[in-house]
């Protein structure tokens, strides 16, 4: 058997992940560009309008990262491809979480500030 052959084996085979994979990494760069839009206004409405927004999109990331669980669970393809579909899963829901925790805790110093009169 050929190198090309043998690479052809260990390919993934299963392409049905990759749509949630883009549907993952779309929600974050929307919840990004809100964090980003965050920062940038500083009209105090907006800003509770936008760290709702982000929370929803962590919502939105967690749906999705349940049905990427939920469909690796029921396919049969190598060990080696579970746990890279796995990992990068992981690290997806990680980032979408991380971006609303920065959200929540900016929102949370800003408003301790204010209540002590700084």
């Amino acid at each position: 058997m050929s190198v090309s052959g043998l690479l052809s084996i260990l390919k993934p085979k299963e392409k049905k992940f990759f749509p949630l994979f883009e549907e993952a990494a779309e929600n974050l760069v929307k919840a990004a560009v809100l964090l980003n839009k965050y920062f940038l206004i500083s009209d105090k409405a907006e800003k509770e309008k936008i760290i709702v927004d982000i929370k929803e999109h962590e919502k939105i990331g967690d749906d999705i990262t349940h049905r990427l669980y939920n469909e690796l669970n029921k396919t049969f393809i190598t060990p080696f491809d579970r746990e890279d579909i796995d990992h990068f899963t992981t690290l997806l829901d990680e980032v979408i979480n991380l971006i609303n925790g920065v959200a929540q805790r900016v929102r949370l110093y800003r408003h301790s500030k204010r209540v002590r009169g700084r």
